[in-house]
Formats: structure tokens, C-alpha cells, sequence
């Protein structure tokens, strides 16, 4: 049985070089997505694609209550199921009664824990992505405005002391994507390690996660593909020990 590569850590080809994005598949976390020729949806999901969903629009109007993020401080004592606890998710559950009830074993809480964490990963990476859209916008505009100001060269350092400084308030930071995508990855790693099929790897490519990897001692097994090198992870499944 040949290995089913995933991509790791990252669920959007934006984040991945073109010439790697179809040499492995994109963790699909539970969505219905229209383009999912590349995607590999886990048998193993709990929770429906309406149901996530539905969870995700929760967790966003819930973080738009919040105009600044350190707003949310106190989330943060609050807890992961206690957030759950409150959703329609959870209503639903309990009116369910027996039926879920039989399901709510240590499994089936880690598998539903697994897959919000990756959906909220998932909005994380779409959120990034009209980020990096809107910068590139910014960018462009900048550069049609110099051409029609006929920038010369002795203008050239006012305009871009003015170009610098408008765009630093429009703008959301230099390279959102680059700088924002990898970060918490380690926490992503018992998520996917829940959801990859048994022939499943891991292809990661980002150099600072491959030198996170090798500190961990994990099966890693390097490739040269298009001439990038690549890790191959081997990850055991918690529910295998």
C-alpha cells in the first residue's frame, strides 16, 4: 500500500510552493469545500460538515464581540469546554440524550476536541490569506499612484517616506502570511496525528518546522522533491499505544 502524504502543517495550498501543492494532499477538517480534488477527508471526523459549520460561525461571532484581542484575556481561564459547553453543539448534545451519550467516551471527546482545534486553524489560514489579498492590493494601488505622480528622482525618498507611512496604517504588517502561518504548529501535530490514515505521512517543507521536527526525534524520513527538500513524518496514532 503506497503512503497517502499530507501536507503539514498547513490546510490551504496559498501557504505551500506551486510546484509542491499537488505532491501531497490538504487535511480537509470536517467543511464542505468546493475544490477538493486535493483534500483528504478523514473517515474518522465527528462532526458533520454542517456541524462545523456551525461551530466556526460561533467561535467567530464570539471573537468579534472583542475589538482587541487582549479583550479576551480572560478567555483564557475559562477554557476550551467551557466555550463548547455554551455553543448549539452542546445544546444539541444533551437533547439527544442516550444517543450521544453512548458516543461520549474518551475517543470521541479527543476526536471532537481534535477537529475544532483544526477548523479554527483552518479560519486562522483563510483569515490570512484575505490578508495577504488586501496587502498585495495596497501594494499595487501604491505603485499605479507613483506612475501617475511621474515619481522623479529627487522625490524619490518623500514619496516613499509617504508611501511607508500610509501604507503602515492601511496595511496589517509585512507579510501576514509568512510571518503568522507557522506559528503554534506543535500544538497542530496530535490533531493530525488523530486524523492521518495508517499509510499517512506527513510532507512538511517550512525549514523552521523541519528543525522543530528533528529536535523531537520523530521517523523522518527526507526527500528531494522538485528540488526542494522535504521532511516525511511518520506519526503514531495516540489511539495505537
Amino acid at each position: 500500500m503506497s503512503d497517502i502524504l499530507i501536507h503539514f502543517p498547513y490546510m490551504h495550498k496559498e501557504f505551500v510552493l506551486s510546484g509542491l501543492q499537488d505532491r501531497a494532499l490538504f487535511l480537509n477538517p470536517g467543511l464542505d469545500i468546493k475544490d477538493n480534488d486535493n483534500y483528504f477527508l478523514p473517515e474518522s471526523l465527528v462532526l458533520s460538515a454542517q456541524e462545523a459549520r456551525s461551530y466556526l460561525n460561533e467561535c467567530l461571532r464570539f471573537g468579534e464581540q472583542f475589538k482587541k484581542p487582549s479583550d479576551m484575556a480572560y478567555f483564557g481561564l475559562k477554557g476550551f469546554e467551557d466555550f463548547y459547553a455554551d455553543t448549539t453543539l452542546a445544546i444539541k448534545s444533551e437533547l439527544l440524550g442516550s444517543k450521544e451519550q453512548k458516543k461520549s467516551d474518551q475517543r470521541f471527546l479527543e476526536l471532537k476536541r481534535a477537529q475544532m482545534l483544526l477548523l479554527l486553524r483552518y479560519a486562522l489560514e483563510e483569515r490570512l490569506i484575505e490578508l495577504g489579498q488586501i496587502d498585495e492590493k495596497l501594494k499595487k494601488s501604491w505603485q499605479k499612484f507613483e506612475e501617475v505622480l511621474g515619481v522623479e528622482k529627487d522625490d524619490e525618498d518623500i514619496l516613499a517616506r509617504a508611501t511607508f507611512q500610509a501604507h503602515s496604517m492601511c496595511s496589517t504588517g509585512s507579510s501576514p502570511m509568512n510571518v503568522e502561518a507557522d506559528q503554534g504548529w506543535e500544538k497542530l501535530l496530535h490533531p493530525f496525528a488523530l486524523f492521518l490514515p495508517e499509510n499517512g505521512k506527513l510532507m512538511v517543507v517550512e525549514q523552521k518546522i523541519k528543525d522543530g521536527l528533528a529536535e523531537m526525534n520523530l521517523p523522518i524520513q527526507k526527500e528531494i522533491i522538485d528540488g526542494e527538500e522535504v521532511f516525511l513524518v511518520t506519526l503514531q496514532s495516540p489511539f495505537k499505544k
